[in-house]
């Protein structure tokens, strides 16, 4: 993985490539327990970042958490890619 002078700098990497983070997978990914504030910073840099707040409905039912969604806006038009990421065989 590339070095990343910020943490700031991760999530945003991980954004643009991934369109979604939920502050489990920063724990989980990056052991980075402060998202809410990186995703403030991004969106001062401009970035447009929208959050989701989901239930959840297998381990943990009823319990609630953000999902922020990189929008990006290809062809002058407002769109959120919500499709799930395939992950690739290794």
């Amino acid at each position: 993985m590339k070095n990343f002078k910020t943490k700031t700098d991760l999530v945003e990497a991980h954004l643009l490539q991934h369109k979604t983070i939920t502050s489990w997978e920063a724990i989980r990914l990056f052991k980075l327990t402060r998202l809410a504030a990186i995703i403030f910073k991004l969106r001062n840099k401009r970035n447009k970042v929208v959050w989701d707040i989901r239930t959840d409905k297998m381990e943990y039912k009823g319990q609630r958490y953000a999902k922020y969604v990189l929008v990006t806006l290809p062809n002058s038009e407002l769109s959120v890619n919500t499709q799930p990421q395939k992950k690739e065989k290794k």
